[in-house]
């Protein structure tokens, strides 16, 4: 295989881990386009394959190798879009320098009103097979887009892991957990941060926020944590002051003779576009400061809309989108004549 150095890119790509994989890293995969057989063509088989890279991503269980950044490595390495690579041999040469752990290879037919989907993976180091998925999917093109989350799940989790993804979470409060607690120290100690009694020194304070109401996906504490940085690095330059993070609960609990800014931000709407093989999200959010803890109207309001860099799945392009509107208020609240009048102890 040494010499073969033409190829065409003709299959489909889904990492299966083998059962009882206790690697601490994910494993990283790269996806080939699906051979398209009988009734399928070129241009469905490759919108069905980024949608599986986006189904296998979406499972947490492992790193999807971008399909432009393949396109360049290969080039470089000599790989042409021609020829054929339809072995295990030809598969783990290109694995190796591809980089990654595991290739899957595979095929989309149709027969009659069926659509026959199958999908094999390659362990890179062993050359050898280490599962095989086929689903028989009856009904018409779009119909196998349906079918793509539960293959992912199939082929990326050991045979007694779920198949189902977790549900969308709300935000940490005092009483969340986790379901692997084991695994998620840093994730404990910051529930713990924004969820502990806080004393009122008048430095402003920013509001855990919810998104529950308007995302659908899971945000997890990591993306909360995240989120909540990025706008409180942008709120500290703003008011030249260190601003807290905490629960809506412990911040109802200070007192009337705190003087302490609140800052709470409400989504107002999400949505995402396809930027090649991956999304960029588009969040819009209004900011509204309150004088105090206790006061019932905002001073200030301030709407943004900001979309930021694409990315796999559905958390990283929404977390890109927030930290594209915190810069943007570290910008707009800095002119602000509340923020300015705060600043000189004046408000």
């Amino acid at each position: 295989m040494k010499n073969a150095r033409t190829i065409i890119l003709s299959f489909t790509c889904a990492l299966a881990m083998v059962a009882g994989m206790q690697a601490k890293e994910k494993p990283t995969i790269a996806v080939l386009t699906l051979k398209n057989a009988n009734d399928v063509s070129d241009g469905e088989a490759q919108i069905i394959t980024d949608r599986l890279r986006i189904e296998l991503f979406k499972t947490g269980n492992v790193e999807v190798m971008e399909r432009e950044q393949m396109d360049v490595v290969l080039k470089e390495q000599g790989f042409q879009a021609s020829g054929a690579c339809s072995d295990e041999g030809c598969m783990v040469e290109m694995g190796q320098l591809l980089g990654v752990q595991f290739m899957i290879a595979g095929s989309i037919g149709k027969l009659g009103s069926m659509f026959l989907l199958n999908c094999r993976s390659v362990n890179i180091s062993t050359a050898k097979i280490v599962k095989v998925v086929s689903v028989d999917i009856d009904g018409e093109i779009e119909d196998v887009v349906g079918k793509l989350g539960p293959i992912a799940w199939k082929l990326t989790s050991s045979e007694t892991q779920a198949a189902t993804p977790a549900p969308s979470a709300p935000p940490p409060s005092e009483t969340s957990g986790s379901d692997n607690d084991e695994d998620d120290d840093e994730d404990q100690q910051w529930r713990a941060m924004v969820s502990r009694p806080i004393k009122c020194n008048n430095y402003p304070i920013l509001e855990v926020p919810d998104f529950s109401q308007k995302v659908t996906f899971k945000l997890s504490d990591d993306n909360y944590e995240d989120i909540c940085e990025a706008l409180k690095e942008a709120l500290d330059d703003a008011f030249r002051r260190d601003v807290h993070i905490a629960t809506a609960a412990r911040i109802g609990e200070l007192t009337g003779a705190c003087k302490s800014p609140v800052i709470r931000i409400r989504l107002e709407a999400y949505s995402t576009k396809p930027s090649g093989s991956q999304f960029i999200g588009t969040a819009q959010a209004t900011v509204f400061i309150f004088d105090t803890p206790k006061s019932e109207k905002p001073v200030l309001a301030v709407k943004v809309t900001e979309s930021g860099d694409r990315h796999w799945g559905e958390e990283t392009p929404f977390e890109n989108a927030f930290e594209e509107i915190a810069s943007t208020l570290e910008s707009q609240l800095g002119k602000a004549d509340y923020v300015r009048k705060y600043r000189r102890g004046k408000r």
